[in-house]
């Protein structure tokens, strides 16, 4: 089964609508998302509204740390200008965009690969994977050979 695995795409619809169309060129049978549709770009709502119809369809959708920090205000160890984002972006989401936000869960599996956020040794504290150490404890904890964590904003 081809995946076509999508991560980090903070408000930013004109990406999320190329990277969408290029998975669908590509013949991907399912979609995983690996969280932080908000925050930072101008379109928090419609990426939000993208990811649920994806759901719709049959997609996975694991909650992210910016996803999480609507809700948790100040709870997440963010800067000054990622705060002043997030009320920006609070702003404009509805009750049912944060429902299903709230909804999401950290953790997913399908078949033979296991999926995370930031990593799967301690997904709510969306720590980093910052090298080959970090990757390795989350497959130590993963009972599947395939493991995919977001979060890293670079390949």
């Amino acid at each position: 089964m081809k995946l076509a695995i999508l991560s980090d795409l903070h408000a930013n619809r004109q990406a999320t609508e190329a990277v969408w169309e290029h998975a669908q060129q590509q013949g991907c049978e399912r979609t995983i998302l690996l969280g932080d549709y908000v925050d930072y770009g101008a379109d928090p709502a419609w990426v939000l509204d993208f990811v649920q119809q994806r759901v719709r369809e049959g997609a996975i959708a694991l909650k992210g740390n910016h996803d999480d920090a609507i809700r948790h205000e100040g709870s997440h160890n963010m800067g000054d200008h990622v705060q002043a984002s997030l009320v920006w972006t609070r702003q404009q989401l509805s009750a049912a965009h944060v429902a299903f936000i709230e909804s999401l869960p950290l953790v997913a599996e399908l078949e033979d690969c296991q999926f995370a956020h930031a990593n799967l040794h301690a997904p709510s504290q969306w720590a980093y994977l910052d090298g080959r150490m970090e990757a390795v404890r989350s497959m130590q904890v993963s009972a599947h050979p395939f493991v995919f964590c977001g979060h890293m904003h670079q390949p």
